[in-house]
């Protein structure tokens, strides 16, 4: 079996992960064209860009800093526009008059298309893929938890304690 045949097989590797930045590049035109135009938030460890192409607005939201960031963004002229996550198709609260706050895990990033409420259903994915991702991210946590667990219980029956400091 191949490296390549063992991803295949594994819901959560780097195969799967690049089909899905795939597919989400055929979903949305505007990653590749249009315009772009940079957002300048206070905070200097936030990258943010606006991506436009015919009726479609991507925000792009990045933290390039190796700590959690939260940021304050204006997208007044988005005001009611409800952001709607790309991977997994969550749903953000509208954006209104006020700064839109977001909090970011270290080196983590957002990618919402800006949706109004009359178009809502226009951009979801369908349920599929939808309950493909979730399958997904809530495996890998399955395995990572298994593994912990695993180990925990190997080291009791050894007689070590895995939390000892020294």
């Amino acid at each position: 079996m191949t490296n390549v045949e063992a991803q295949v097989q594994t819901p959560y590797s780097l195969v799967h992960w690049m089909r899905r930045m795939i597919a989400i590049r055929k979903k949305c035109p505007a990653l590749g064209r249009g315009t772009i135009a940079f957002l300048r938030p206070r905070n200097d460890k936030v990258l943010v860009y606006l991506r436009q192409y015919r009726d479609e607005t991507l925000l792009m939201v990045h933290n390039l800093g190796g700590s959690a960031q939260a940021v304050e963004l204006d997208l007044g002229k988005f005001a009611g526009a409800a952001p709607i996550e790309l991977f997994g198709e969550t749903r953000f609260p509208p954006i209104g008059e006020r700064p839109y706050m977001l909090s970011l895990a270290p080196y983590g990033y957002y990618w919402f298309r800006l949706s109004s409420g009359a178009s809502r259903g226009s951009h979801l994915w369908n349920r599929r893929q939808r309950d493909l991702t979730r399958s997904l991210l809530f495996g890998a946590e399955r395995k990572i938890c298994d593994w912990s667990w695993m180990t925990i219980g190997t080291a009791r029956r050894r007689g070590r304690s895995i939390f000892s400091i020294g």
